[in-house]
Order: C-alpha cells, then sequence, then structure tokens
C-alpha cells in the first residue's frame, strides 16, 4: 500500500531504479512478517536525501526500525536495542542483519561490510520480527532513497551474506 506518493526514480543509484520518500511518502506491506520469519535475515540499500533523518525502514505494528533512525546511520531497534550509533549523513547504505529465534534471540548487524553488531540479545524475546513492514517511517518520516529491500526466512551463512552483499555492492557501485 501507498501513503503520500513515494516517487519511482528511473535512473537511481548507479543508473539503478529506486523510490525516493518525500513529504510523509510511505510505501507498506499489508502481509505481517510475524507469522513467517522466526529467523531471518534482512539486506537493505538506502540512504537519506535531504529534510527529514528519521526512521526509514520501519513497522507499523511494532517499535522495530533498521539501518536509520534518529539521525543516525547504524541503527537497528527490534522492541528492544540492539544498536544505536552512527553519524548524520546522505551517503547510501548497505545495511544487513540477521536474527535467530533462541529462547533470548541474537542479532548481528553490518553496515557497508563492517561488522557492528556479533549475537546482541537486547531486542524484545516475543517482538524481535518486523511485523507490518513500512519504507518511508511511521510517524517518524524520512526524507529518503530506497533501491532494495531483501528479506531471507533464514539466517544466512558467512559466505551467502557475503555474495549477496558483493552483488549488492557492485551492483549499485557502493565502493566498499
Amino acid at each position: 500500500n501507498m501513503e503520500n506518493n513515494p516517487t519511482f526514480v528511473a535512473d537511481g543509484l548507479n543508473g539503478q531504479p529506486a523510490v525516493a520518500f518525500h513529504n510523509n511518502a510511505e510505501l507498506y506491506t499489508t502481509f505481517n512478517f510475524d507469522s513467517a520469519l522466526d529467523n531471518h535475515t534482512i539486506l537493505t540499500v538506502g540512504r537519506y536525501a535531504g529534510g527529514q533523518h528519521r526512521r526509514i525502514f520501519d513497522s507499523r505494528s511494532h517499535n522495530w526500525l533498521f539501518g536509520f533512525w534518529s539521525n543516525g546511520t547504524k541503527q537497528w531497534h527490534a522492541d528492544g536495542g540492539i544498536l544505536n550509533g552512527g553519524d548524520n549523513n546522505e551517503d547510501w547504505h548497505l545495511h544487513a542483519g540477521t536474527m535467530n529465534n533462541d529462547p533470548d534471540p541474537k542479532a548481528n548487524f553490518w553496515r557497508d561490510g563492517e561488522k557492528l553488531v556479533t549475537d546482541n540479545t537486547g531486542s524484545n524475546n516475543n517482538s524481535y520480527k518486523p511485523g507490518v513492514l513500512s519504507i518511508g517511517g511511521v510517524g517518524e518520516w524520512s526524507d529518503a532513497e530506497v533501491a532494495e529491500v531483501l528479506f531471507f526466512d533464514r539466517v544466512l551463512t558467512a559466505d551467502e551474506l557475503n555474495d549477496i552483499g558483493g552483488y549488492l555492492n557492485n551492483k549499485y557501485a557502493l565502493g566498499f
């Protein structure tokens, strides 16, 4: 579903298409990922693009955000803190995160190929999944551009993450 008209950008990052979010624009799923994602992996390619620097990858059903929040670009909150950091910039970033379904779920988190978090257990054990995914923000909208969002219903291996991260790095010429 769509609110406030996100804009298709045919020639975005490295000539690839993207979607621009301005003026409280949002795309969101009607599917609730809670039922499909116990163990999971998420990869995103996005950036702040002027204006508001708040949430980009968000949830309509949980206090969940990924990659970006409050001027930071090293953020992950899964109804509990995994990482709160990063500088305020408008560079394109590739974020990757894995979460298992242990009784106290373990999160691993990367930005631009750099591992920032190993086996963090700060998420909420009962609502660590994204639920109803929103791009653009829910109430804490961002001016942003998004090129790619990938979800997997398992924790990818290190080799798989390296392969997919390398593919996205090359596809978008991210340069890391």
